[in-house]
């Protein structure tokens, strides 16, 4: 059982997900959704008479889906968020494998990315797998100070989140 006085999980605010599900979705949709006009145009064939009429329904339909997939991913960042308590660092593996090492194990944290999320990629002699912190919108400084009253401000994470 986890001490909740002193534990604090790490995840991203719902905010910075759906804005990052909504940059990548719009994205995807923009090149999607123009590369068949400037085909067309390309061709010298005539655009469609009724696409404006029907991109109000498109842009709405673009936007929940940018919106779901910020959902889901905070809705995944919260299950496999990072747990830090006095001594311990509980995170999850590539695969979701939930591991609790010691704080004193930790020998590299490195910043990397996960399908596109930016995550702390941490090294621990007490796990044979990589652990991961996902870092998107997150208060580095907050964290910082809350790591730094439980690790030590000279801490591979600490400085990490510095």
């Amino acid at each position: 059982m986890i001490d909740t006085s002193t534990a604090f999980r790490v995840y991203p605010p719902l905010r910075a997900c759906i804005r990052w599900g909504l940059t990548l979705f719009l994205w995807v949709a923009l090149i999607v959704s123009v590369l068949p006009f400037v085909v067309r145009l390309w061709r010298g064939q005539p655009l469609p008479k009724d696409w404006l009429a029907h991109s109000g329904a498109l842009l709405g339909l673009l936007v929940g889906i940018g919106v779901t997939i910020g959902l889901g991913v905070y809705a995944i960042c919260r299950i496999w968020g990072a747990t830090f308590t006095q001594g311990t660092l509980r995170a999850s593996t590539v695969w979701g494998r939930m591991v609790e090492v010691p704080l004193s194990t930790v020998t590299d944290v490195a910043r990397g990315s996960v399908q596109g999320l930016p995550v702390l990629i941490v090294k621990s002699g007490a796990s044979k797998a990589d652990l991961h912190i996902y870092t998107l919108g997150l208060d580095r400084e907050s964290v910082r100070m809350r790591l730094s009253s439980l690790a030590g401000p000279d801490h591979l994470l600490t400085r990490a989140f510095g």
